[in-house]
């Protein structure tokens, strides 16, 4: 499997760089960016597009010169997610919290220049290098640098501890109940989709049982308090820099919730990624939590495996990641048939660990 899938996380459709820079679109957006930066428009030199925006790499322009950076990431959200609750405003608040974060900083977000709501366009520091998934996945059994999973848990750690933003996204969930209701609705979701397009693993009441036993990991979170969340910690919104740094990026999904939502969605990767169950968890997913715990987050290590605690949003992101791989099968934005089958079974098989029969 590990020589069958190299660059698992693509999730976008890419153009060519002469099509991207003729493209009216994008001329509009390079014109706003040599506005922003006080120079020449850039020049586009990739675009590309995913389920929720676009994405644009600028030079700079011949000559320019001074502080300039050599290259400019725009992010370009839909119309729909411009509003001031919507995707584009959740960003740009998370990117201004996360900026202030007192965490290491060989983990940061990348460099803000500037935003316009009517474009619906997002400006940041370039960052250059893999996912975290991708250097995780195909450096499995190779010897060589490992990216700073410590440094990544100690990161979200200092994220989960900032005080909720009054009227920030995410601030209607005020309360460990009002999280848990939003997860029961996602759970209830996922259940009823898997249970109608794979009867065979989640149909003849095996779905009920799964709620059943959700309900129970997860009714102690009622009375957490809610903390900010990047909503979306995927190993594929990582990118390990040149230096082997970490950015984080994508955060569309910022809110308000259980810090566990982030926590699990890593370790649901980092078990996916090291063969490894919620019993018996490899070093990447150990370096992750005990960097978390190490930098004042709660710990979620007990007896060599992941904590009961942590199981409830296991479940959930598991549910969620079953779902993806049977709603987007054969899209050409995200993985191919193939890749979504072996996924699905690894992520079946850790769900049937936690929830058995």
């Amino acid at each position: 499997m590990a020589g069958l899938i190299q660059r698992m996380w693509r999730n976008r459709h890419t153009y060519r760089a002469e099509d991207a820079a003729a493209d009216a679109d994008t001329v509009a957006v390079a014109g706003w960016l040599g506005g922003l930066m006080g120079s020449e428009p850039w020049r586009a030199v990739g675009v590309s597009q995913n389920f929720a925006s676009r994405s644009l790499v600028f030079e700079r322009p011949d000559g320019a010169g001074g502080d300039l950076p050599p290259r400019i990431f725009v992010k370009r959200f839909a119309e729909d997610d411009r509003g001031p609750d919507r995707r584009m405003a959740r960003e740009l608040h998370a990117l201004a919290v996360c900026g202030a974060l007192a965490a290491p900083p060989v983990v940061a977000t990348p460099r803000v220049f500037g935003g316009d709501a009517e474009l619906g366009c997002v400006a940041l520091a370039h960052v250059h290098g893999p996912s975290l998934f991708n250097v995780l996945w195909n450096g499995r059994g190779r010897r060589g640098p490992v990216p700073p999973l410590a440094a990544v848990g100690a990161w979200l750690a200092a994220l989960h501890a900032t005080a909720p933003a009054a009227g920030g996204p995410g601030a209607e969930i005020a309360d460990g109940a009002a999280a848990l209701a939003e997860d029961r609705r996602v759970v209830a979701r996922k259940l009823a989709f898997l249970a109608e397009r794979r009867p065979r693993d989640f149909g003849a009441g095996r779905a009920a049982r799964i709620e059943r036993e959700w309900e129970r990991l997860a009714a102690p979170l009622a009375a957490r308090p809610v903390v900010p969340i990047h909503g979306d910690f995927t190993a594929a919104n990582r990118i390990v820099r040149d230096d082997g740094g970490v950015a984080v990026i994508d955060l569309a999904a910022f809110t308000h919730g259980h810090p566990l939502n982030d926590v699990a969605r890593l370790c649901a990767e980092l078990l996916l990624i090291e063969r490894a169950m919620p019993d018996h968890p490899g070093p990447a997913c150990r370096a992750f939590l005990e960097g978390y715990a190490a930098a004042g987050g709660e710990e979620w290590l007990a007896e060599g495996g992941l904590s009961t605690g942590l199981h409830a949003h296991l479940v959930k992101h598991l549910l969620i990641n079953c779902t993806m791989m049977v709603a987007h099968v054969g899209s050409r934005n995200f993985l191919n048939p193939l890749h979504c089958m072996l996924l699905y079974r690894a992520y079946r098989g850790m769900l049937r660990a936690i929830v058995p029969g």
